[in-house]
């Protein structure tokens, strides 16, 4: 609520005047009008500023009261108060004073109402009104988190209160403003206060400071528009001595505006990288293993660098890279491995392995089902491998009719032996076998009623009964 100041006190020029009134008022009146009376008029002042006289102020107090919860209503997110203050001063005179309501618009129309704020300073210059204090800090961190994260952001707080952490991939290790940002507690017109993301918009669009252009031969405005971003009307506004028809001479001067940032935000960071070292491979020769046969004793591992970089960054844009430290962090584990030189034999034994880990004969050689069955069919084994019977050379690796996938060894001294129904083969036609070698998996591919290896062995193009040859 508005208080109304009666104050003879407060203005000394007043006073003098107010006694000069006083000093004369019997002369003055019986020389005029012995039965006019004083009345009691109040001279009306918003701050230091003379408005008006009143013979009656109760209109006033409403009035002003009136005009703040007006600007309430407009600004409901503001804090709102007047700025001015009104005085009242007693004067007892015989003239007619103003009209009230004309005095009372008059004070309405001076009376300063502002809104509490936070003025966002970038520097010495003001560049945005917020409603509260949060709301200045807000700005203030959104337009940090325009070059870092929320935990970088954090982590660098963190840093400065001495909780360093050096396990991460990176880490800002400086954050450099080129001017002060801060915010102060201020009364501002309202219609100047602005939310959060108008005031970070504002920031990111900074300001124009003038500068001078100077014309080349045959340009136009609208080469100079082109050339300055600065729209025609405005170069005309900034150069009154030119129109829009002025031929421009070559070295013409012109006043243009420069785009500049409120404020440049330089990042600072060490990055860690890693890179992998590869490991070398270290062969020995084994006699005892088949041409083309491997085997690894140690795995090898990929030793790790960590590389630690500064990289530098002004407003999002990376200006900077140097190389602080490069260390090994693990070293490389060299993988050791053995190849056979033993001669892969391709001719075979005589002598015949059974070729699967364990099972049993579900179907022997011979008739069954009105036609010749003829191998022998082995089921229910402890894995799956299927390996070659004797020494030889895959004749045939793949899908044979009705067989499935197949694989035919010719052991070189009149024997040839057959595995079907493979789920899949391990090895490819023209490639010598040891005996034991791994040829393919069990399965039930081609006309098959399960999972189970059907065995054949051939001599001198003759089939034979492979229970003469093998024992489980």
């Amino acid at each position: 609520m508005f208080k109304l100041y009666n104050r003879c006190t407060l203005f000394k020029g007043f006073l003098a005047a107010c006694a000069v009134v006083l000093l004369f008022p019997i002369h003055s009146s019986a020389k005029e009008n012995e039965t006019s009376e004083m009345k009691t008029v109040q001279h009306v002042y918003v701050d230091d500023d003379f408005v008006g006289s009143l013979t009656d102020d109760k209109g006033l107090q409403s009035s002003l009261e009136e005009k703040v919860e007006d600007t309430k209503a407009a600004y409901p997110d503001a804090v709102i108060n007047a700025d001015s203050q009104v005085t009242l001063i007693p004067e007892q005179m015989f003239e007619e004073p103003d009209r009230d309501s004309l005095v009372i618009d008059k004070v309405i129309h001076d009376l300063k109402v502002k809104a509490d704020a936070y003025e966002i300073m970038i520097g010495d210059e003001g560049v945005a009104y917020v409603s509260s204090k949060a709301d200045a800090e807000e700005v203030i961190k959104s337009i940090l988190l325009q070059y870092v994260t929320e935990k970088e952001l954090e982590q660098y707080e963190g840093k400065k209160q001495g909780e360093v952490n050096d396990t991460q991939e990176s880490r800002v290790t400086d954050i450099l403003l080129s001017k002060s940002v801060e915010s102060k507690a201020v009364h501002v017109d309202p219609a100047k206060l602005i939310d959060v993301k108008e005031a970070i918009e504002v920031i990111n669009e900074g300001t124009h400071v003038n500068a001078v252009y100077e014309t080349k031969d045959e340009e136009t405005l609208a080469d100079i528009e082109d050339i300055t971003d600065v729209e025609i009307t405005r170069l005309l506004e900034l150069n009154p001595d030119i129109n829009d028809e002025t031929k421009l001479e070559s070295g013409t001067e012109l006043q243009v505006e420069v785009p500049v940032s409120y404020l440049d935000i330089r990042v600072e960071r060490e990055v860690f990288r890693n890179k992998k070292i590869a490991f070398e491979t270290k062969i020995i020769k084994d006699e005892q293993l088949y041409e083309g046969e491997k085997k690894t004793d140690v795995k090898g591992k990929p030793g790790n660098r960590v590389i630690t970089y500064k990289t530098i960054e002004m407003n999002g844009q990376p200006i900077e890279e140097t190389v602080t430290d490069d260390r090994v962090a693990s070293e490389a584990v060299t993988q050791v491995e053995r190849e056979g030189t033993k001669e892969v034999p391709s001719r075979g034994t005589g002598t015949f392995a059974w070729p699967a880990d364990g099972g049993y004969i579900s179907s022997k050689q011979g008739q069954r089902w009105g036609k010749l069955h003829k191998g022998i069919d082995i089921a229910r084994p402890v894995t799956k491998t299927i390996t070659a019977a004797d020494n030889g050379v895959v004749e045939f690796a793949g899908i044979g009719s009705g067989y499935g996938n197949m694989v035919i060894i010719d052991h070189k001294n009149g024997y040839k032996t057959t595995y079907a129904h493979l789920d899949s083969l391990a090895v490819h036609s023209g490639q010598v076998v040891p005996k034991g070698t791994k040829i393919g998996v069990m399965g039930s591919t081609g006309h098959s009623t399960g999972v189970h290896l059907h065995f054949e062995i051939h001599k001198n193009g003759a089939l034979a009964d492979p229970l003469k040859y093998i024992n489980q």
